[in-house]
This record gives structure tokens, sequence and C-alpha cells, in this order.
């Protein structure tokens, strides 16, 4: 099964450093360096601060760090604001998981003999007027652009993969990857921890082992989490209701990143011959997430109390906006959305909220839900309505 054939080159290329995921490593379908696929915006930004921020007509903003030869693509109607696409371009220096290097001299010949045959679609021009061609690895998440130059339109599309061997790759868009062929047969089925053990003794090299079981307890995790522990989570089906994550949330764990903790962790203890103790981990993830809760409730409740009625309170734009105009106003700091507290619902933490001013159109977005039949609640200035109190300030 492809999968499993493309974690053990990974793991085989590049587990003698899987204790530093460096900030140049592509893990193809999912990270360049610390920026995941599927995080929010904000994390990047948190991490790199504020890049150049670029609003496209496809209905995407792109946020670009110009030095460091990254890009962030995130939808403009995407309330949670995911990174859905991480692109790096020609001065960008590092290396993908399967050991291709890039640079701005790698060449199509460098992607084939890497990654074989690639599909070939979407003759275009980029922003500066060059003819361009993608280059695709749908099933792994990966796209090569490719600089073409005169060679746009070709009629005759067979063999591409010779005919522009020695033409320069411009750009990389890593995203989520296909996977598998759904006719593809499955190889292994994982079920439960004993599973994942066979598994990861299968396919990890006896050095790869050996490195993970030396780990400190105190360096497992810190060090796992980002590499394997990625891998785990998107291929092993921990985030999409796969049998392995239903067995986790049978014994009661249901984020991914609290499965793959556990497995790491068990499986580091099974090669040092000590004890799993399970129901002690799954207790540990089960405490954190009750004194989670009850501090994010806490928070809840003491931000509620600084809202009093009669107080003038301002929209947030958290599910987008009405109309460009809107937005646009919005983005040059001249757009606000005000009202004023009528009631207040304590057990719900809820406003009853007049709408007193709005800009563009004399309304605003107060539901989005992406769906089949687009769900989206407006709010007109006069309006008074119930509504969940962050959506103000």
């Amino acid at each position: 099964m492809r999968i499993f054939i493309f974690l053990l080159l990974v793991l085989f290329a590049r587990f003698e450093t899987l204790s530093q995921v460096h900030n140049t490593l592509i893990i193809e379908g999912i990270s360049v360096g610390n920026i995941q696929v599927g995080e929010s915006i904000e994390n990047v930004i948190n991490q790199y601060g504020e890049g150049q921020r670029i609003k496209w007509n496809s209905y995407s903003y792109e946020m670009k760090y110009a030095s460091k030869g990254i890009s962030c693509w995130y939808l403009q109607s995407d309330s949670s604001k995911s990174v859905f696409a991480i692109m790096v371009h020609d001065n960008f220096v590092g290396k993908t998981s399967k050991g291709l290097q890039i640079s701005d001299t790698l060449k199509v010949r460098d992607v084939t003999k890497v990654y074989g045959k690639g599909e070939w679609d979407g003759y275009d021009t980029d922003e500066n007027g060059k003819a361009i061609i993608d280059c695709n690895y749908y099933d792994i998440g990966l796209t090569f652009t490719v600089d073409i130059g005169d060679d746009i339109d070709r009629e005759d599309s067979r063999d591409l993969d010779k005919f522009y061997a020695n033409n320069s790759i411009i750009e990389v868009s890593i995203e989520e990857g296909d996977g598998p062929d759904e006719d593809e047969p499955v190889k292994f089925l994982l079920r439960n921890l004993e599973d994942c053990f066979i598994s990861l003794d299968t396919l990890l090299t006896d050095s790869a082992r050996i490195e993970f079981k030396e780990f400190s307890k105190s360096e497992l995790i810190g060090k796992t989490h980002f590499g394997l522990g990625i891998w785990m989570r998107n291929n092993w089906g921990l985030w999409t209701g796969s049998e392995l994550s239903r067995f986790f949330n049978q014994c009661g764990i249901y984020h991914a990143d609290d499965m793959s903790g556990i497995i790491l962790t068990s499986y580091h203890r099974r090669l040092n011959g000590v004890p799993i103790r399970l129901n002690r981990q799954i207790k540990y993830y089960q405490n954190y997430w009750k004194k989670s809760e009850k501090e994010k409730k806490r928070i809840q409740r003491q931000d509620f109390k600084e809202f009093k009625v009669g107080d003038s309170v301002e929209f947030k734009y958290l599910y987008g906006f009405i109309n460009q105009e809107q937005e646009d106003l919005y983005d040059e700091g001249s757009c606000y959305a005000n009202g004023i507290i009528l009631e207040k619902n304590n057990k719900q933490q809820t406003l009853l909220i007049e709408l007193t001013e709005s800009c563009g159109s004399g309304e605003i977005l107060i539901e989005y839900q992406a769906t089949y039949d687009q769900k989206v609640e407006k709010m007109k200035v006069g309006d008074q309505k119930w509504l969940y109190y962050s959506l103000w300030e």
C-alpha cells in the first residue's frame, strides 16, 4: 500500500533527525518547518510575525514572508482562517522528507527522479505574466509550478515530464494529500495499541527504533509530536473517525493529539520494557481536559461580567462580511458595527443586542456555516437579537 511505502521511505531517509524538525524541512501534504496545513493563520503570525497580506480575486488571502520564501494561503470566507496551502518560492532553501532538495536551481527532472511521473494541468500565467504549468502529486499533497517560457498551450500533452525535464520549478505548494486511491486494498487495519506497535516495528529502521528508545521521558513528546506524530494523526485517521480513533473514543480519549501522545508514550515504554499503564495515561488526559474546561468556563464568566446593560458594544465580524464594500471599509479601518446591550442572560452567556450602526449595507453577518445549503444569518440596523457575547467587544 502506497501510504505505508511512503512512511517507510520518510522514516528511512529522515528519522536520523527525528529529534529536530528543521524550519526548512517539508513533510509532504503536512507541513513546512513548524507551519502545518490546517492550523490557523493566527498561529503562523505568532511564530513569524505579520507578513505581507495579499488579497486575491480567487477569494483567498496570501500571507507572504518574502525573506523566508514562504507564503500561507487561507480563504476569505473561512472564519477559522485555517491555512489550506503553504507555498515555497524559488528563494526557499530546504528539503522534502523524501530527500528532494528545494532551491532556485530545482528542475523538473529532479522532481520526477524522486517522485516519478506527475499529473500535468493548469496552463496559465502568473502575476508577472510568466507562462506556467503545474505538475501535481495529489496523493501526497505536492504541486510544482513550472516556468515554461514560450511553450504554452502545447497540443500534445503526453510525456510532459520529459518535454519539460530541464525547465525550472518556481514554486512548490503543500496541501493536504488525497491519500491512496479508493480502490487500492488496505494492507493492514489499525484497531488498537497492539496493532500500532506491530506497524511501527515493521516501519521503523533498527537505528530509528534505537534513537526512539533512548529518548528521555521529558523529551519524548517534544521530539516526536511534530514529526512522526503529525504523520500518525493524518495517515492513521486520528482526526477522521478511523477504527483506531474509535478505539480511543471508547477509552474516553477524543482529541487526536492525545491519541498520538498515548501511542508514542506506550511504544516508548514497550521498547524500554516498562509497564505501559494505559489507564493512567487515559486518566492524565481526561484530567487535563477537565481542568482546561473548568478554566475556560471561569474565564468566560469573568469576561461576560464585563458587559453591562446599557453599554455600547462593537461587533467583531467573526463570520466575515456582507459584501465587498464592507470588507474594503473594514480593511481600511473605517468600518464599525455598534450595538446597545438591552438585556443579559447569565446562564446562556448571551446578550440582547440592538444594532445601531453598520457600514457598507446596514447589515452584519452573525452566522455562517459552509454547508451544502450555505446557512447564513444576518442582522439589520434596528434589529434586536440574542447573540453570544464573544461576537462583541
